[in-house]
């Protein structure tokens, strides 16, 4: 060939080797860069300039809540994007196909109507001329923290609405220097602007009426020298117009961290608005009357002196009896209870005269007049004479039979769904055995393979078109047949859009009721096995990944040697020297300690570290909070390459999630204090009428019916008619402060507890409104703490009453439940229910929710409602008796 073809054929050999390597160096990025997508947490895109996808990665779709990346490629994002963002992003798009880079915040609404909050970062990519051919985006999901600036906004100024409209003026008097913090509402409550009132404690001491002066004095003094949980103290003030103001004041004590008493904080209450209610007490008479003949627990009273019972008309309306049909013998209640149920109650009766306090609480049948069987559940109390020598037992009767009926229905019809649902989100279906003719399937099954469920049920899985391969299900269904349980079986199924599918069975045999029944439980790996396919066409957008990323993110060999990073990690941790490249970290930073190299080690042997929140103390002294992450990344043949380690900049978050904490204490603090105050208030004014208006009342009673004897002597007729008219007024009178004495505070609450509390005033919404209530449970033994019993009834009563004017409900359940040191309340209508996402995003303040959940939290309980529009509400509450959810 001569010298010259000998020299060209030498050349070509020397370029034929040069090509090879540059091939073994590419196919070795690709396994890099490919390990980084499967780790890669944050949204890769690309976009052409008028908006379109070209490509996207499986963390995005996911943000577009798109089932495959063909449902979004050549379609433009413009329309997923909030309108009020959208002209912001375009511009974003336009900028930088200008060859600038740009982030954006900006809210999307996914295919299937998901709002989201994004935060994304472009850069122009370029060809080989220099020409910006395409838009690359990072993007990822703030959607947690922009909710959380929301929620931190809206509980401050829940707690300013709070003070606002609750008319609670605050003090906070610092006993170090002698000032007091009064509130605008404090002075607006006696006459005075905001600038009219200094900070001096001589501003409240010399506005006391003189008559007071001393004993509030002597009590702040009491209280500073010997401390309680909660001071009280009620006063006169003179209000600016010279008129005075009654006033009740709560305070606590607050120490320093020296442990020196520093301040003490407080609140006012206007009282004065009480002798407004005299003006009422007609109207309040007429409800209460009504309210007491409607009631449907029957009442009994036991006089274990003589052995008779007082049964009161209900009671005996409840078996079907006049009031005149049954006599007040012991005998009568005895000789109508079930022959099976009488013994055990007659020992509960026993154990309860012996030790009043073993509760006497009691479940039994008893014969109706017309022959059926009624179940009753029965409550009572021995109450001792002043003597001693006339004990007796109250109790109350309550008809139960409806539910108990219910229960035993609810019992026979939830076997058959039981096994079904124990597995609701994924995929399941129910088949018979040996037909293998699908039962049921759920909600995730119709969802993923597109058949209704009318089309699938009595029908095998050839038969609809779902099966691809009938000679492997053959043999699955042989396998179980032998006992066996399939695992992780993958098989290729047909769904009615005719898209195959790649599925993960899992399945075995059970027994239901006696009968063979084959449970199956599928997860969906279409998806993993597309995106398995994808990787090979993404690998020179993860490089380009890697080098724009705004994340700090670096990849490590096994030697922690660098094998590619990111520009913002050499900005944060290296300065200006972005070539890291084959460098050792130790040596880049030979400052790491020692449980650093030990985590480092951990994550090489396979481990997958993280930490949410770690303090990071930079070298000028800065203190940052810092989110990380370390995983392995893998050789394509399986074997552990390295590591991959992610940092991210948390600190705004740690930040403002320690304010939200700080002003949800305050939140829970200031509940407490209006809710003490509140029912402190109530309970106070519940005895005064009693004690007082009651009282004459009574005696104004009898002074009549003197008056009305005398009257009849001297057959003074019109003088008579008179008199029977004003007693008749009286009556009406007595009964409206009886009402509002038990709507003010429930003796039956504080009598009987909180079950009982229910069952009361469940009756009294009964027949105001003629909704169903049923109530049921057991009350705690012993007794809830009386703050926890009177905030649970305040609940309720805020749940009935937000069930009466927006549900529209014909019947409500209330649950209370007592597990140990558990106590739970559930409260379910069967209303028209609402979306509580939007209750919670949406500009309209809910008061009655917002109380609830101050009521709530003033008693360290947690609150869960769920609703949905149709579907009706369920409000359940759930705390440990010493308090806390």
């Amino acid at each position: 060939m001569g010298d010259y073809g000998n020299n060209e054929l030498q050349r070509l050999k020397a370029r034929i080797l040069q090509l090879e390597g540059e091939n073994r160096e590419l196919a070795a990025s690709r396994n890099y860069l490919r390990a980084i997508l499967d780790s890669e947490p944050a949204c890769v895109k690309l976009l052409s300039a008028d908006g379109s996808l070209l490509d996207m990665n499986s963390a995005g779709l996911d943000l577009l809540e798109a089932d495959s990346l063909g449902q979004v490629r050549n379609h433009c994002v413009y329309p997923l994007v909030v309108e009020e963002h959208r002209a912001a992003f375009r511009d974003l798009i336009e900028h930088t196909f200008l060859g600038n880079s740009g982030s954006l915040e900006f809210e999307i609404i996914g295919f299937k109507g998901r709002r989201r909050w994004l935060e994304t970062h472009s850069s122009p990519l370029r060809d080989a001329a220099g020409t910006v051919t395409a838009v690359i985006g990072i993007t990822k999901d703030i959607t947690e923290r922009v909710r959380a600036e929301q929620s931190l906004r809206e509980t401050e100024s829940r707690l300013s609405m709070a003070v606002e409209a609750s008319n609670t003026g605050l003090w906070n008097w610092n006993l170090l220097t002698n000032e007091v913090y009064f509130s605008p509402i404090w002075k607006r409550q006696i006459g005075y602007a905001d600038d009219e009132i200094g900070n001096q404690f001589s501003e409240w001491v010399d506005r006391i009426h003189p008559d007071d002066r001393e004993s509030a004095l002597e009590s702040c003094n009491a209280y500073l020298q010997n401390p309680t949980p909660l001071f009280q103290n009620t006063f006169r003030m003179r209000h600016k117009d010279g008129s005075w103001r009654h006033i009740l004041t709560n305070a606590a004590l607050r120490f320093n961290e020296q442990g020196q008493k520093a301040y003490v904080i407080g609140a006012h209450v206007d009282i004065t608005e009480r002798v407004l209610i005299d003006r009422e007490l007609h109207e309040v008479e007429s409800r209460l009357a009504l309210a007491v003949d409607a009631s449907n627990t029957g009442l009994w009273d036991w006089n274990l002196h003589d052995n008779t019972v007082f049964y009161s008309p209900i009671w005996k309306r409840q078996l079907g009896y006049a009031d005149d049909e049954i006599s007040n013998r012991f005998e009568e209640w005895q000789s109508r209870v079930h022959p099976d149920d009488l013994a055990p109650a007659l020992a509960r009766i026993e154990a309860h005269l012996k030790d009043p306090s073993v509760a006497f609480e009691n479940e039994f049948r008893m014969r109706h007049k017309d022959g059926s069987w009624r179940w009753i559940l029965a409550y009572g109390s021995r109450r001792d004479a002043a003597d001693g020598q006339r004990p007796h037992v109250l109790g109350a009767h309550i008809d139960i039979t409806e539910r108990k009926r219910a229960e035993l229905a609810l019992s026979e019809s939830s076997q058959k769904f039981a096994a079904i649902f124990s597995q609701a989100l994924s995929p399941t279906a129910l088949m018979s055995s040996p037909d293998y003719r699908f039962v049921e399937v759920n909600q995730a099954w119709v969802e993923l393979f597109g058949f209704a469920r009318a089309e699938v049920v009595g029908r095998t899985g050839p038969e609809i078109g779902l099966t691809m391969d009938v000679e492997k299900r053959a043999h699955f269904f042989t396998e179980l047949e032998q006992g066996k349980r399939l695992q992780r079986r993958e098989i290729k199924v047909l769904a009615k859009s005719g898209k195959v599918l790649d599925v993960l069975a899992n399945a075995s045999k059970i027994d239901i009721n006696g009968k063979d029944f084959v449970l199956s439980i599928l997860q969906d790996v279409t998806e993993t096995r597309e995106a398995e396919a994808r990787l090979a066409r993404h690998e020179e957008l993860l490089r380009l990944f890697v080098q724009h990323s705004p994340a700090a993110m670096a990849m490590f060999d096994r030697d922690m040697r660098y094998i590619v990073n990111s520009r913002r990690y050499a900005e944060d941790f290296h300065g200006d020297n972005h070539d890291l490249k084959g460098r050792c970290h130790y040596d880049v930073f030979p400052e790491i300690p020692e449980r650093w190299k030990q985590v480092h080690a951990r994550c090489q042997a396979g481990a997958s570290e993280s930490c949410e929140r770690e303090e990071f103390l930079r070298a000028d002294g800065q203190v940052q909070w810092v989110r990380w992450q370390i995983v392995p990344w893998h050789e394509s043949n399986g074997a552990i390459g390295g590591i991959i380690l992610f940092t991210e900049d948390v600190t705004a978050r740690v930040m403002m999630e320690k304010q939200l904490e700080e002003a949800a204490d305050r939140q829970k603090t200031l509940a407490l204090r209006l809710a003490e105050a509140q029912e402190l208030a109530q309970k106070r004014l519940s005895v005064e009428l009693h004690d007082r208006i009651g009282q004459n009342l009574t005696a104004l009673g009898i002074n009549l019916t003197l008056i009305e004897g005398t009257a009849g002597k001297n057959q003074d007729t019109n003088m008579a008619n008179r008199l029977r008219d004003s007693r008749e007024l009286l009556r009406t009178t007595t009964a409206s402060v009886r009402s509002l004495i038990a709507e003010l505070r429930p003796a039956v609450l504080d009598d009987y507890g909180l079950l009982a509390g229910l069952h009361w005033y469940a009756e009294q919404v009964h027949e105001r409104t003629g909704l169903t209530i049923d109530v049921t449970g057991a009350e705690s033994e012993p007794r809830l703490q009386t703050q926890f019993e009177t905030t649970l009834f305040r609940i309720t009563q805020e749940v009935l009453n937000n069930a009466i004017k927006h549900a529209q409900a014909s019947r409500i359940k209330i649950d209370l439940a007592c597990n140990g040191r558990r106590v739970t309340l559930g409260i379910a209508d069967d209303g028209r229910g609402f979306d509580p996402a939007a209750h919670r995003l949406g500009p309209r303040v809910h008061w009655g929710l917002e109380m609830i959940a101050e009521r709530a939290r003033s008693i360290g309980a947690s609150l869960q409602v769920d609703s949905a529009p149709g579907a009706g509400t369920r409000v359940a509450i759930a705390l440990d008796r010493d308090g806390g959810p």
